[in-house]
C-alpha cells in the first residue's frame, strides 16, 4: 500500500483506495489514465437552468486511441437486443398480473359471507383463498416485472466518441 496523489485533485490517497476522498476519480479512471472527474451534473440539472454555474469541460481524451476530448458520459444497453425484447415480453404481462391480482384478492375480499349465497368466485369458505391466490399472482408477477425491467435497463458508461471504448463510470 503506497499514498500517491490524485491526478484530478492533487489530495494524498493510498493506491488501494477505491476512490478519491476529495474529488471522487475512481481508482478505474485513474488507472485508465483519465485525470479529471466526470462532470455528472448534466445528468441530473437541466440546461435551462441558469441559477446553476456549470463547469465548461466535460470531456477527457481517451485511454486508447489517445484522441484529446472524444470521451464523454453516455448510456449503453446491459445486453444483446434479444435479451432486452425478451424482457419487454417479461415486464409488459407482469404489469398486467399485478393488476389483474390485486384485483382478484379485492373481489375475494367482498365475496359474500353467508353459505346460502356464495359469491362469484365460489362458496363462501374460499374467500381466504381467493386473496391468497391474489396476492400470490401479484407478488409473483411484480418479481417477474422486476427480472424484465432489470434485462431492458442501460448502464452508465465514459465512451469514446471516436473508438468506441467503454469505461464504467464509478
Amino acid at each position: 500500500m503506497a499514498i500517491i496523489t490524485c491526478p484530478s485533485c492533487g489530495k494524498k490517497i493510498s493506491d488501494n483506495a477505491p476512490a478519491c476522498g476529495g474529488c471522487g476519480l475512481a481508482k478505474e479512471s485513474r488507472e485508465a489514465g483519465i485525470t479529471r472527474v466526470l462532470d455528472v451534473v448534466d445528468d441530473v440539472i437541466p440546461d435551462n437552468n441558469p441559477a446553476i454555474a456549470r463547469p465548461t469541460e466535460n470531456r477527457f481524451d481517451c485511454p486508447l486511441c489517445k484522441a484529446p476530448k472524444t470521451v464523454v458520459a453516455t448510456e449503453v444497453p446491459r445486453f444483446p437486443q434479444i435479451v432486452r425484447a425478451s424482457g419487454f415480453f417479461i415486464a409488459l404481462p407482469a404489469m398486467a398480473g399485478i393488476v389483474g391480482g390485486f384485483i382478484v384478492a379485492v373481489l375475494g375480499l367482498f365475496a359474500s359471507a353467508s353459505p346460502a349465497a356464495p359469491g362469484p368466485w365460489g362458496p363462501a369458505g374460499s374467500r381466504s383463498t381467493t386473496v391468497f391466490a391474489g396476492l400470490a399472482i401479484s407478488i409473483s408477477s411484480l418479481i417477474g416485472g422486476t427480472v424484465g425491467w432489470l434485462l431492458i435497463m442501460n448502464r452508465k458508461v465514459l465512451r469514446c466518441s471516436r473508438c468506441g471504448h467503454c469505461l464504467d463510470r464509478a
